[in-house]
């Protein structure tokens, strides 16, 4: 979590949605619906925190690269009619390194209320601007972004 919040761009406000893991003042919202998953934590956001763009980092994803965070923010103007700027990864979105309008969240609580809490469903019903690799490799060729350390074991494979 440390790692993530001092790479992000200290002149946006951070929130963390959960369990605060860091020593840093950084706000804190609960989640509205604890142990539920990412998806949980999206809405919460989206519900919670005052802004028409969220960018949404997963405190699990200590390698991500500031200048990728900072291309992705400036494609924000163009994306008026887009909800979601998310890159795509070999043909799977990054939806814990994603940028969301806030307009979506009735659309994401229809979906919770069916029992859907997989992320990337949402991402069929909504406009989605994909960041393809050309985009994103521009600013971290190897895609470390989008690694979630869980586990020591995960990062012990990445040094092997």
């Amino acid at each position: 979590m440390n790692r993530v919040l001092e790479v992000l761009p200290f002149c946006y406000d951070k929130y963390i949605i959960g369990k605060k893991y860091t020593e840093k003042n950084i706000m804190v919202i609960n989640d509205l619906d604890v142990g539920k998953g990412p998806i949980r934590g999206i809405y919460t956001a989206l519900t919670k925190i005052d802004r028409k763009y969220i960018f949404i980092i997963g405190g699990d994803m200590p390698f991500i690269k500031r200048e990728l965070v900072d291309a992705m923010i400036e494609q924000i103007p163009k994306a008026n009619d887009y909800d979601i700027i998310v890159p795509n990864n070999n043909g799977f979105y990054e939806p814990s390194f994603a940028i969301y309008n806030t307009r979506i969240k009735d659309a994401l609580y229809q979906q919770i209320s069916k029992g859907d809490n997989k992320i990337s469903n949402l991402f069929y019903n909504l406009n989605v601007l994909k960041l393809e690799i050309n985009f994103w490799e521009r600013y971290d060729p190897k895609g470390k972004s989008f690694l979630n350390i869980n586990k020591k074991a995960d990062l012990i494979g990445l040094i092997h």
